[in-house]
């Protein structure tokens, strides 16, 4: 049983009315009482108080965010800017919210629970925006339980009149799918609850929540301490701080896709020997950071040793300019891979790098003995004739995406002299093929230049990295990093967390930079070169506004024996 995206946005608006409100007067029940232990999933607010006025801080941080909470508030009757929220909606915001899926038979339920402080209006004020906001009509004969059914989920099929020159025949039975059902209610112990089902009775669902006893609950629960953990935020005594969103869940990842070929069985094995992920939410003034988590089961151990070279991490970071848009980094053990027979090599790698077949690079066979360890795939910025038509067209991009964008590629050199005499080669041979060859020589680099109808490649190499550049005029800003005339992006490493930012905490930037840990991959994007960019191009102020207050956005991901854990983080200025 699935839930459609109509279905979960309403879910979404109906959990933010909850999430974004300010103090109540008169305490409420606590919504983790109806979390069941064992719960697959399930989403955990740990202070509605502490929720506003972290997100408050934020997003003052960001210049124009207040538009977005204009917006919410228009279309979703809530105020996130008024810290009279809670009397609105009759909250106890001094608690938080949980949200958590039961299976119900062949069907599926969402159940958000919230401390409620005033029954009467928090039952008008929800029951009102369940009708007006979500599309939800009243259900006869309800009580003191509110019934509801969403007009959009009922399917009616009307029925098919044969032609009067045609013999009848009777029409096949179509499945019609379940209606959702929704159920609204507070319990006993003030603990509001709103049921939405589908392919079950919300209300029979809402009865099964209100009476859950107390005792084993997910609070309880090691899964919960583990969601916390992973975080891994403490504060200045050591402490482990909870995070304001903690989060339980199955695998969200797809099955392999059958165009993995064979790889496909291994690609499958590691997705399905990650049966459950945890995780949580921190905030602070300038900083939010989103990690997840999931240990492996079964036998055996995940295939780390593919993503860990010997030797430490090279940073690569450090070669490219500040202004670099999108930093992709990968630690990959190449050495395992030059094991492998070459007949079955062949087989599994491309002749070419994807994407690059026409590129003056040598083949992938080659490549591989000439690099090792650390790849690193940067977008640089836009092309000068690049506009906003052509970003918007997806015929486009995918015929001419690298005449859109400036594009640059670097490696961890195993052998200097071989790449040297590879590039030596095909500069040779372009030479005598219509290109316009010539060679660049910057203490420490020495490479060449390829030029030929409007195609601008260039690649330079010193005693540790290979760099190659795809775009007119991008090699200049590499030459200023080496002379100290421009900043590398390495810069954007965030620095450790201070007493204050404990209960956030820091280090993705600096493990997706390859800067700290052995991270497998690691991705960096710096809206600075972007913002102009799109600036130049005509896009809204108010959009750039947005992203000219953010640092930098990073994610990490980090494999160990038996875990598998993931990170992201947004740093404002």
């Amino acid at each position: 049983m699935s839930w459609t995206l109509p279905s979960l946005s309403r879910v979404a608006a109906l959990t933010l009315c909850a999430l974004t409100v300010g103090c109540a007067k008169t305490p409420g029940g606590d919504p983790n009482r109806v979390v069941p232990a064992e719960a697959e999933t399930v989403i955990v607010v740990s202070s509605l108080d502490e929720v506003q006025r972290r997100a408050t801080t934020f997003l003052a941080g960001i210049e124009g965010a207040s538009g977005a909470l204009d917006l919410l508030a228009d279309r979703f009757g809530l105020d996130l800017r008024s810290p009279e929220g809670p009397e609105a909606l009759g909250l106890d915001a001094s608690r938080g919210v949980t949200v958590h899926v039961r299976k119900v038979g062949d069907g599926e339920a969402v159940v958000v629970a919230a401390s409620v402080s005033d029954r009467e209006r928090f039952m008008d004020k929800v029951g009102t925006r369940l009708q007006s906001g979500a599309g939800a009509r009243p259900l006869p004969g309800t009580g003191d339980v509110l019934h509801f059914e969403l007009a959009s989920s009922v399917v009616e099929t009307p029925p098919t009149v044969p032609p009067a020159a045609e013999p009848t025949v009777a029409a096949a039975p179509q499945a019609v799918a379940p209606a959702t059902t929704l159920a609204l209610g507070v319990t006993s112990d003030g603990v509001g609850v709103l049921v939405l089902a589908r392919g079950a009775d919300a209300g029979a669902v809402w009865q099964a929540v209100a009476t859950t006893p107390t005792g084993a609950t997910f609070a309880g629960s090691p899964r919960a301490a583990k969601a916390t953990a992973t975080v891994g935020a403490t504060d200045a005594t050591g402490a482990v701080v909870a995070p304001l969103v903690t989060f339980v869940m199955g695998n969200p990842l797809p099955d392999a896709p059958e165009s993995l070929g064979l790889a496909r069985g291994i690609v499958q094995g590691i997705r399905d020997s990650l049966p459950a992920w945890e995780g949580g939410l921190s905030l602070d003034a300038d900083r939010l950071v989103l990690k997840v988590a999931a240990d492996h089961v079964g036998e055996g151990n995940l295939p780390v040793s593919w993503v860990r070279p010997e030797g430490s991490p090279e940073a690569l970071a450090k070669v490219f300019p500040k202004t670099t848009t999108a930093f992709l980094r990968l630690r990959v053990d190449l050495g395992k891979v030059r094991k492998i027979p070459s007949f079955l090599r062949e087989g599994l790698l491309p002749e070419r790098l994807p994407g690059l077949e026409g590129a003056p690079l040598p083949a992938v066979s080659d490549l591989i003995e000439m690099v090792d360890g650390d790849v690193a795939v940067a977008l640089l910025g836009l092309d000068p004739a690049t506009n906003l038509a052509t970003l918007g067209s997806r015929r486009v991009l995918r015929e001419r995406a690298l005449s859109l964008v400036h594009v640059a590629i670097a490696a961890k050199l195993r052998d200097v002299e071989m790449t040297r005499r590879a590039f030596a080669g095909i500069a040779s041979q372009l030479g005598t093929s219509g290109w316009s060859v010539a060679e660049l020589e910057h203490t420490p680099y020495r490479g060449w230049s390829f030029v030929r109808d409007g195609m601008h490649y260039a690649v330079l190499i010193d005693g540790e990295v290979a760099i190659f550049v795809i775009g007119p005029g991008e090699v200049d800003s590499f030459f200023a990093v080496r002379d100290g005339r421009a900043t590398s992006l390495a810069s954007l490493a965030t620095p450790s967390a201070s007493p204050t930012q404990g209960a956030v905490g820091a280090g993705t930037a600096n493990e997706a930079l390859g800067q700290e840990g052995q991270t497998a991959l690691g991705l960096v994007i710096g809206p600075l070169r972007l913002a102009r960019e799109l600036s130049a191009r005509g896009v809204p102020p108010y959009f750039l506004k947005i992203i000219n207050d953010v640092r930098v956005v990073a994610a990490s991901v980090r494999a160990d024996e038996k875990r598998l854990g993931l990170s992201f983080q947004v740093d404002l200025r």
